[in-house]
């Protein structure tokens, strides 16, 4: 395989860079740049040495580095990291020399692509990698760092092992009608897949809430001009993200911020006022609105409760039906129309808020939590799921309902263990065991190119 390079580190001024390298000729090319400032050349395993790098005789930086042999590493390969100082004109010029010594400059993921090809992670670890560095709360971090420590590899095996004991057991069954071997029952099957059919449908039921908490919940803030809607936004995001302003229309194009509500991400976007559009652009603004409503998780509908209701409120109201939404009645200190609370369904979730003075703000904080997570999550209730996997999963699911449809009106094996093959099947792609290379390749692609 190629010997690789990267910079792992952001690429902007900083105190330290880190520069990587994978591969058989990583410490070849290290030794044609690097001189240690104690004139040794004879470097050990996972030591921190001194000194200098230089293109020729020209002298670049001052840099620490690290020479680690395989297959010990994070790649398997023997690997050398460079600690250089974070200029980026620094970060360039050792990388541009690693390039011109024989390394290859990385793809995206590679790093850890090596490592699943070197079999010291399977590629649920390896997708837990991405996730923990774009987690946006300390709770998707360490749902990632779950995954990552083995929890979704161990959980799968499990499930798998089951369905390989019983796939045996049918097919010893099957080739073999004569033999004095105890034929498995019908009973037996269906025990065993109603416990797999069990244990899949709680922990899809546990990684959609955990999905929507690590890839952050859509919330569409959406309601006619001048409702309030931008200043949920700047209470939400405490600073002014979007312009407030008594002038209606003032929003035009979609503005998308994520906040943490205490380990819980949302995805908040402000969009334009719904209304009768004066020109073309806030026609597309107003289309963009709609569309972010049915794209939505959650739907914030903002009213001005100070005010009659307008047609445009109870087109909005309309709009929202099919959503889980929340009615905020804003501007409760300028007066109250109670007009509003007659347009509302049955049972319809609404707070009182003025965002000018931050009545109820903390109350909508906590309808959010409840109406997503039912109460208090806890670290146990979550398990880590991406769409690759909650797709692989649900077909698993449905192919073990077959399975056990199967087996409950007595079958014949032959047909019986072709649903339970597909589910074992599902749950080993979880795992990497049935994956393509182009699956493979798109998987990380979604990978910095340092890692």
């Amino acid at each position: 395989m190629r010997t690789i390079c990267a910079i792992s580190t952001a690429m902007q001024p900083g105190a330290i860079a880190i520069i990587r390298m994978s591969g058989a000729n990583s410490f070849a090319i290290a030794k044609k740049i690097f001189r240690s400032a104690s004139g040794k050349d004879d470097f050990k395993n996972k030591y921190m040495y001194f000194g200098r790098i230089y293109d020729g005789d020209d002298f670049v930086d001052e840099v620490l580095i690290c020479f680690m042999k395989a297959p010990n590493t994070y790649t398997t390969e023997d690997m050398v990291e460079i600690y250089s100082h974070g200029s980026v004109i620094s970060q360039r010029r050792i990388l541009n020399l690693l390039l011109k010594n024989g390394a290859e400059l990385a793809e995206r993921g590679e790093f850890t692509k090596k490592a699943f090809i070197g079999g010291r992670i399977d590629i649920t670890q390896a997708e837990a990698v991405a996730d923990m560095i774009n987690a946006k709360t300390d709770m998707s971090y360490n749902l990632s760092l779950k995954a990552f420590d083995g929890s979704v590899r161990d959980f799968i095996n499990g499930l798998a092992d089951s369905l390989k004991m019983l796939i045996a057991n049918i097919e010893v069954s099957i080739d073999y009608p004569e033999e004095d071997i105890e034929e498995i029952s019908y009973e037996r099957i269906t025990n065993t897949l109603t416990d797999v059919k069990d244990s899949l449908s709680e922990h899809i039921r546990r990684a959609s809430t955990s999905t929507l908490i690590k890839d952050g919940i859509k919330t569409s803030i959406v309601g006619v001009p001048n409702v309030g809607k931008s200043s949920l936004l700047n209470t939400f995001t405490r600073e002014e993200t979007a312009i407030v302003s008594n002038i209606e229309g003032t929003t035009r194009d979609m503005i998308t911020e994520y906040i943490d509500l205490e380990g819980i991400s949302l995805k908040l976007m402000d969009t334009a006022g719904i209304r009768e559009a004066s020109d073309e652009i806030e026609r597309m603004g107003v289309a963009i609105s709609k569309k972010a409503i049915k794209d939505a998780d959650l739907v914030l509908a903002v009213f001005d409760y100070s005010k009659p209701m307008t047609e445009g409120d109870k087109e909005i109201i309309d709009m929202v039906q099919d959503k889980k939404h929340i009615y905020i009645l804003n501007k409760v200190d300028e007066g109250e129309n109670g007009e509003y609370l007659d347009h509302f369904e049955q049972g319809a979730k609404f707070i009182l808020t003025s965002l000018k003075t931050g009545e109820g703000f903390e109350e909508l904080k906590d309808m959010i939590k409840e109406m997503f997570l039912a109460g208090e999550i806890t670290q146990d209730d979550l398990v880590y799921a991406n769409l690759r996997e909650m797709d692989l999963l649900n077909k698993a699911h449905s192919a073990i309902s077959e399975a056990l449809n199967d087996a409950e009106h007595k079958q014949v094996y032959d047909l019986l263990i072709v649903n339970i093959r597909a589910a074992l099947d599902s749950l080993l792609e979880i795992l990497g065991e049935k994956l393509d290379s182009e699956i493979l390749d798109k998987i990380f692609q979604n990978f910095c190119i340092g890692k």
